[in-house]
């Protein structure tokens, strides 16, 4: 019992890291880039693209074309800014 709590409470400090790192990324995106639309754009895109290769590298989900053609247009997206 105190061995789930402790795995718990490690998850939980773990996503506000995550929160906190992504925070401070963006803000940093937002102090260098012209307008916050950059910044805004370019922190989703990766957002997503990170969010799928985390979830096929550590919880085995399926990568289709459907995955491929999104992640595609989401770069391809990001890029017209």
């Amino acid at each position: 019992l105190a061995f789930t709590w402790l795995i718990r409470g490690m998850s939980g400090l773990f996503c506000v890291w995550c929160n906190l790192s992504m925070t401070s990324a963006f803000a940093k995106a937002l102090d260098l880039s012209d307008t916050s639309l950059h910044a805004t754009v370019l922190t989703t895109s990766a957002n997503f693209v990170i969010t799928g290769l985390v979830g096929w590298l550590f919880l085995r989900e399926t990568i289709n074309l459907m995955w491929i053609l999104g992640i595609i247009l989401i770069i391809l997206g990001a890029s017209l800014c």
